[in-house]
Parts: structure tokens; sequence; C-alpha cells
């Protein structure tokens, strides 16, 4: 299996991205506790709509190649074969950008839901997270816990949990944005995550 590309966001500001002073401050007081008191996680962004008519992905060539089901992803966007390993049911080839990011997460609090399974009883947590600005975090994404890295502290070698993004909340600078400007002025993000049942398929969604 060939590694795919990690990327530590905390540490590593990309080059030419230039902040106004004072959302620069307020996303380095909100991520201060994040790497106090935070851990390392690993985030996997799901291909959205918006990428398949920026020309950044194509639909999944498995499960969306005849024109009905090319149909229906046009009405329903991100339709796909909810049990398919190519797209892993987003409808779009890959199902996840190729880039695997390094960030912090700072539980607020997991209360904690159970729920009945033929195989008897499982403990989901349903988490409230801190994250940091960058980068974007949307529904649907995938975040997994680590409980091993590699010496370098990018590459995981042994993973936990698994969540799925359900609800975003992002910290602003201002209350008022033009969507032209949103993420320049993000400071940060407060999350609601689903813990992924054992037999659901994204385990199989490569995080190394």
């Amino acid at each position: 299996m060939i590694s795919l590309p990690h990327v530590d966001v905390v540490n590593t500001r990309v080059s030419g991205d230039k902040e106004p002073w004072a959302v620069e401050r307020l996303q380095r007081i909100h991520v201060e506790p994040l790497l106090a008191y935070g851990e390392r996680v690993v985030l996997r962004k799901v291909w959205r709509y918006e990428d398949l008519e920026a020309g950044r992905v194509q639909r999944c060539s498995e499960c969306q190649g005849s024109s009905v089901e090319s149909r229906l992803t046009e009405i329903y966007k991100d339709t796909g074969d909810s049990r398919c390993f190519t797209c892993f049911g987003t409808g779009f080839e890959g199902g996840f950008q190729p880039l695997v990011y390094v960030t912090y997460m700072l539980a607020r609090s997991s209360p904690d839901t159970v729920i009945r399974e033929k195989s008897g009883m499982q403990d989901l947590e349903r988490p409230t997270v801190e994250l940091p600005a960058k980068p974007r975090v949307n529904e649907g994404d995938l975040i997994v816990r680590v409980l091993e890295w590699d010496e370098t502290k990018t590459i995981p070698v042994v993973t936990d949990r698994r969540f799925i993004v359900d609800d975003v909340q992002r910290s602003t600078i201002r209350d008022a944005l033009s969507p032209a400007s949103l993420d320049q002025l993000i400071v940060g993000y407060t999350v609601q995550l689903s813990d992924l049942p054992k037999d659901h398929f994204w385990h199989k969604v490569q995080v190394i």
C-alpha cells in the first residue's frame, strides 16, 4: 500500500499565506490550548459537489457509470453507492482528498450514547471538540484518533476510534462575513462528532 502525503497543519505555515495580524493572533490564542491539552489526530476531508464543479475530482468510475446514476448525482449532489469501496459512498472518485492532515483536537465533552446491535451493546461517543482554523472542516469529514505515531509524529502507526463530523460551528473575527473572506477570518472550529460503529466500512479509509 502506497503511503499518502501527510501535512502537520498546526506547525506548518503555507508559504505566501498572509493573514491580518488580529486574525492570526486570535487563531494562535485558539490553538494554544489545543497544543497544550489536546491530542494529535488525523483528518481526512471528503470530496464534495463543489469540488466536482471546480474540476478537482471526477464522479466515481465504479458506481456512477450509468446515465441514471449520473443524473441522480446531479439531483442529490453527492449520491453514491453506500457500499462502494472506490468512493466510500460519496459518489466521487477516491471518496476523500488525497492529503492526510495531522492536526490537534481538544474534546470539550464526551457524552456516550449506547446503541443496541445484533452482537450486543456497543458504546458510541458523540464528543464536542475544538479544532484549529486550518484546514477548513466540513460536515462529513473523517477524524481518526491515534494511539501511536512514528518518530516524526506525522505518520500514525496504531489508530483508535474514527469519527464523522456531524455539525460545524465556525468562530470568526466578526459576525458579518462575505463568502469571499470567510476562510481568511475563521479563528477556529467547534464541531460535533459521531463515533463510527465498528462495522462501518469507513474503517477501510486509508490514513497512513
